[in-house]
């Protein structure tokens, strides 16, 4: 739901006014189930009080979305101001929220710079929970533009909830805090297929600043290891990419990740693709890194970040990310872009083949490919279908068998690869030689 105390933004009754609340809510893909806006000018103190009460009412469980409405306007007691708010969307509407709480609990006040601490939890529900849990870990609020803001992430994982409890460890990145400042939180929420529960730390955090007593029996000198996946496989110098791809990048190190800025500003994941020596995109991923599980310990995660090439050619990928000790890790690699369908590289191993083969080939997009066997004479003997291809490096297998089940004669063969996806077509040729 959008809320937008600002005077007359929500004026959707003036054709020649772009309203950004009524195009939130038909908005085709994204935006917003609902919105409250004011259709004209209204009154800061005003609109701050109607704004309490409705955020007041709107988590409240007996009220759904226009019953909520009707009650701040009516607690507010101002029908001039309130006159002017309007709801879009279906009044109907109720918010769900959690009906199980969440007890969290970390083991120190104090959260040091390069601390390592013990965060656990223990779900109240009705009857014994196992489930999941997202964890996050959030720095203090954010002052800065003269209003509050969630605090930067500085940890968010996703593990199992056995028999009601999780725990984990959650390193804390040097330099964040020249000392510590209180307000960090904990939130936790759980679920599984029947229930959920939510939770947050009801304590003080404090966070940042120098431990006056260190672990020293901790080490780690190695880097983050970084590794780069797009339709499911590991990336390598030269690798071909499809026009629009979807990058997940995976880190991976002893200490953890660092995604939250702090006093050095080294909390982030730096994707960059450059072309020809200009920079096309340089952004930061940290705000969508995970955490994941692996060996009862979280200490890798990973991001997702969609890019679009507009034309083909050899692109630089890089991806930079620091540790919570802050050293750095680094992937690069050059990668080829094609926006056209094509098939390269075609070859067959082994060849000449005495039983099987595999086909192997190079694919710009993703696609679905049939692979034709024929004889020098053009006669067809075998058709293979391999759909929902990824783009870059592929295998087909052949059993060396033709459409009857019969072995062919010893000698030379002709095959064609042929590639489509939304009505493009591209083709390659090869030849193998079989001898039994």
């Amino acid at each position: 739901m959008v809320i937008t105390a600002s005077c007359g933004v929500s004026r959707f009754d003036n054709p020649y006014y772009r309203c950004i609340n009524s195009l939130v809510v038909t908005k085709a893909s994204g935006g917003a189930v609902a919105s409250f806006g004011s259709t004209r000018e209204g009154y800061v103190g005003r609109n701050e009080t109607l704004n309490y009460n409705l955020y007041y009412a709107l988590f409240d469980s007996v009220f759904n979305l226009g019953t909520a409405v009707l009650y701040a306007k009516f607690i507010t007691i101002d029908p001039v101001n309130n006159e002017c708010y309007t709801l879009l969307g279906d009044p109907g509407i109720r918010f769900g929220q959690p009906q199980n709480p969440v007890i969290v609990t970390v083991s120190s006040d104090t959260l040091y710079n390069q601390g390592r601490y013990n965060i656990s939890g223990a779900v109240n529900a009705a009857s014994n929970f196992s489930g999941r849990v997202m964890l996050e870990l959030r720095d203090i609020p954010d002052n800065s533009n003269g209003y509050l803001l969630p605090g930067n992430i500085i940890f968010r994982g996703e593990f199992p909830v056995v028999n009601d409890s999780f725990q984990t460890v959650v390193n804390i990145p040097d330099q964040l805090h020249t000392g510590p400042v209180s307000g960090a939180k904990v939130r936790a929420y759980a679920w599984n297929s029947a229930v959920d529960a939510a939770g947050i730390t009801a304590d003080t955090l404090w966070i940042g600043g120098v431990d006056p007593d260190p672990d020293t029996t901790y080490q780690d000198t190695s880097a983050p290891k970084i590794t780069v996946y797009a339709g499911g496989v590991a990336l390598k110098q030269g690798d071909y990419l499809p026009s629009q791809t979807r990058f997940r990048v995976e880190i991976s190190d002893r200490s953890g990740i660092n995604i939250a800025p702090g006093v050095s500003k080294y909390g982030e994941i730096k994707f960059t693709v450059i072309k020809d020596g200009a920079q096309l995109v340089s952004t930061d991923i940290a705000k969508d890194f995970i955490y994941s599980l692996s060996n009862d310990t979280l200490t890798s995660g990973a991001a997702e970040y969609a890019y679009n090439f507009t034309s083909s050619g050899k692109y630089t990928v890089r991806v930079e990310a620091y540790d919570t000790r802050l050293r750095k890790g680094l992937w690069e690699n050059a990668m080829n872009v094609e926006t056209e369908l094509k098939v390269s590289s075609i070859y067959n191993f082994p060849n000449p083949l005495k039983d099987d083969t595999y086909f192997t080939f190079m694919l710009s997009q993703p696609g679905d490919v049939v692979i034709r066997i024929f004889t020098v004479a053009g006669n067809l003997i075998r058709e293979i279908p391999a759909n929902n291809l990824n783009a870059g490096y592929n295998q087909v297998h052949w059993n060396g068998r033709d459409d009857r089940g019969s072995i062919p004669a010893n000698g030379v063969y002709l095959y064609k690869i042929t590639a489509r996806e939304d009505g493009l077509e591209n083709s390659g040729f090869g030849k193998l030689v079989i001898m039994h």
